[in-house]
């Protein structure tokens, strides 16, 4: 009986198909030392009908270009303008105050393995000038973004709001570096509600 001619093929680069698995394998858990650590804060918000909730079976009246609508889009309405409303500039730019996230951060006395193996002097010119960089590629030429703007465009990108369907609440989550501060956005952007 003869076999199969993939088998014969496998075999013979067998030495090479163990050899890419482990240096697979090695890559991954090297990738894996450079990917930072987040932490996910989130908070539950409720938002309360204008008028009672009825239970019954009664026709609801309530239409729209001679079209009944459900008491969903009450639910859903309410919920989308919380959500826009948090997603604002003028409420994010209120927690930023709050929480001072403009102020420059202690300098922490540990760095990564990167950092220490640059010279000093390149260790503080490299980011600035990435961020100069990214601004020629994106507006043509060299835009200064001052602290407080940068940590509005911080915080609200990393801010996700989601409507939990059929429900009178949503879910506000901030994915952050420090849990600390992750924490103490996610709260005090959901206290003003």
């Amino acid at each position: 009986m003869e076999p199969v001619p993939i088998l014969l093929v496998l075999r013979r680069h067998f030495l090479m198909i163990i050899v890419l698995c482990v240096v697979a394998a090695l890559a991954g858990y090297a990738f894996s030392f450079l990917l930072e650590t987040r932490y996910s804060a989130s908070a539950l918000l409720l938002v309360r009908p204008q008028q009672p909730i009825k239970m019954g079976s009664e026709k609801d009246d309530k239409e729209f270009l001679s079209f009944p609508m459900g008491g969903a889009s009450a639910v859903e309405t309410a919920s989308r303008t919380y959500i826009e409303l948090i997603k604002s500039r003028a409420l994010i730019a209120d927690v930023v105050e709050t929480l001072g996230l403009d102020k420059p951060a202690p300098q922490e006395a540990k760095s990564g393995w990167l950092a220490r193996l640059l010279p000093p002097g390149l260790k503080e010119n490299i980011g600035p000038s990435l961020q100069a960089l990214s601004s020629v590629v994106i507006y043509g030429k060299v835009i200064e973004d001052d602290p407080f703007n940068r940590a509005i465009k911080t915080v609200a990108g990393d801010l996700s709001l989601e409507a939990l369907q059929d429900t009178y609440t949503f879910e506000l989550s901030y994915l952050g570096k420090d849990p600390v501060q992750a924490s103490d956005i996610a709260n005090t952007t959901a206290i003003p509600l």
